[in-house]
């Protein structure tokens, strides 16, 4: 695996260890192989600001 699907897998754990949302990473680089963005799926915490007026996603 490259190092860059390696940090794209790495974002999607991240996100369902922290009950963020389902298992997806993705990360964004350049022609020069330099990382622009990265993150991972926070539906679960969108839903919770959307569901639940003046709830809190930090931990």
């Amino acid at each position: 695996m490259n190092k860059f699907m390696e940090i794209a897998k790495q974002n999607a754990e991240k996100g369902i260890a922290n009950n963020e949302g389902g298992p997806f990473g993705a990360i964004i680089i350049d022609k020069s192989g330099n990382i622009i963005s990265n993150g991972n799926n926070k539906v679960f915490k969108v839903l919770i600001l959307l569901l639940l007026p003046g709830a809190s996603t930090s931990s």
